[in-house]
């Protein structure tokens, strides 16, 4: 006959296997609930990879693009609709239709809509001739490209296929008048790399201004809203490098280094009008040869 004690023992020892088998239970079903809700959160319904991932990654990849030059393909493996879109002058993205992120210092040019598994990403620098910024570039398909200048740059190249028209002229009178009614004709200098882009061909009323390979890349490349508030982060990034080296320029002088070369004065004068609007090859030309002048004379460079 087992005696009072040992029954309360055995009695214990079923309460704590009881206890334990509910906590197991119980432990169970909450990493049951919440893998389930990692699941839902991170795909949909017909397994797509959420808006917020692809938002994820495309940050963090506008983020490793922004100081290096290179051309690679997103492969989200799931198709995905991107719109990129410019709101109170800054630029900002959707994914699959999800609410907006907005594209914190970075200067995309993109189409209005891109849908695809696939997106390819490209960089290129900016130079007005220091560098003022990296432009990231992002697009799914090709362009008819009818160039009637003569331009041999890599990523236009490569953009050439069949889809939107788009022609490059040489031609320009301040009217967009030599292209056809809802096509993008961008008229380039090769000489001066002055553009203006006429968006939607012969009744473009405001052809927008534009500088430099890079961003002739980007008219190739955009729409108009996006391709305008592009610009205009790229005209806010140029004040901020225009003011660094005016500061430069202003400490080289107080120095009294060189205090015979009024290069620095020059430089600080014609950076504080510089604007992309006024922008041509001479001006450009300009600095480069005065940075010249100043590391042949034994002075510091400016940049």
């Amino acid at each position: 006959m087992a005696s009072a004690l040992d029954k309360k023992r055995i009695n214990k020892r079923g309460i704590a296997v009881t206890f334990n088998w509910i906590f197991s239970l119980v432990a169970g079903v909450l990493i049951f609930f919440f893998l389930v809700y990692f699941a839902v959160q991170n795909t949909d319904l017909f397994g797509n990879v959420t808006a917020r991932i692809v938002a994820e990654e495309l940050d963090i990849l506008f983020s490793g693009y922004e100081t290096i030059q290179t051309r690679s393909m997103l492969d989200f493996g799931k198709n995905v609709e991107l719109d990129f879109y410019c709101d109170d002058s800054t630029q900002k993205f959707k994914v699959n239709g999800e609410t907006g992120k907005t594209i914190w210092d970075k200067i995309i040019f993109s189409p209005d809509k891109i849908e695809s598994s696939k997106i390819n990403v490209a960089t290129a620098s900016w130079k007005v001739p220091f560098r003022v910024a990296n432009f990231i570039y992002i697009f799914d398909e090709k362009y008819n490209i009818k160039d009637d200048v003569g331009i041999n740059i890599g990523l236009i190249n490569n953009l050439k296929g069949s889809g939107k028209n788009v022609l490059i002229s040489p031609y320009f009178d301040g009217k967009c008048q030599n292209g056809e009614d809802g096509k993008k004709v961008i008229h380039y200098n090769k000489e001066t790399e002055e553009g203006y882009v006429c968006f939607d061909g012969k009744d473009d009323k405001s052809p927008v201004k534009f500088f430099g390979e890079a961003m002739l890349i980007g008219a190739v490349l955009s729409d108009k809203d996006n391709f305008e508030c592009a610009k205009n982060k790229a005209e806010e990034k140029l004040n901020i490098m225009k003011k660094v080296f005016a500061n430069k320029n202003n400490n080289l002088e107080d120095t009294g280094l060189c205090e015979e070369n009024s290069l620095y004065g020059r430089f600080t004068n014609k950076m504080n009008i510089l604007t992309i609007d006024l922008m041509n090859k001479n001006t450009i030309n300009s600095f480069e040869s005065w940075n010249k002048d100043l590391i042949a004379g034994g002075c510091a460079s400016v940049y």
